[in-house]
């Protein structure tokens, strides 16, 4: 190799060797809460428990697939899932021999304020914070058995 060809591939050596790593911007982190949009579709469907958590004593109790927890929840109804219905109706189902049963009192709902409104007669209107939604799992504040409770719920349909 003569010494002019290595004249010039010593600059080009030269500057890749000296080439200094540009620092990525960092990563700014945002607010991740989840905002609820009206008519949310993700909210309509079957949601059963996944997972109850009574705030008060600390105890956790998990649900399989189609297992409700034969109990009272979203605040005094006796159910083991609910239907939210785009109508805005509201339809409960207790577990029977195996399957699933609607009840014959549903009431009405609608959602504002992250917050799902529950209105049956004769138990009155409710409250349910929702903590988080998506397509597959519904986190709100709840009184289980008649103990202050956060509820995971897992949509069946």
């Amino acid at each position: 190799m003569n010494f002019s060809k290595l004249l010039l591939l010593f600059p080009a050596i030269f500057l890749f060797s000296c080439k200094k790593d540009k620092p990525e911007d960092p990563m700014v982190e945002t607010d991740c809460r989840y905002q609820f949009a009206s008519n949310l579709p993700d909210i309509y469907g079957v949601w059963e428990p996944k997972q109850l958590i009574n705030l008060e004593n600390g105890d956790t109790t998990n649900y399989d697939i189609g297992k409700g927890h034969t109990g009272f929840m979203l605040y005094d109804h006796y159910a083991d899932s609910f239907e939210l219905r785009p109508d805005s109706t509201l339809a409960l189902y207790y577990v029977e021999y195996g399957r699933f049963c609607e009840s014959r009192d549903d009431g009405k709902w609608y959602m504002a304020n992250d917050t799902i409104h529950i209105s049956r007669y004769p138990t009155g209107n409710k409250k349910l914070p929702i903590r988080s939604l998506n397509e597959t799992e519904l986190v709100i504040d709840d009184t289980v058995n008649f103990n202050f409770s956060k509820a995971i719920f897992r949509k069946v349909n």
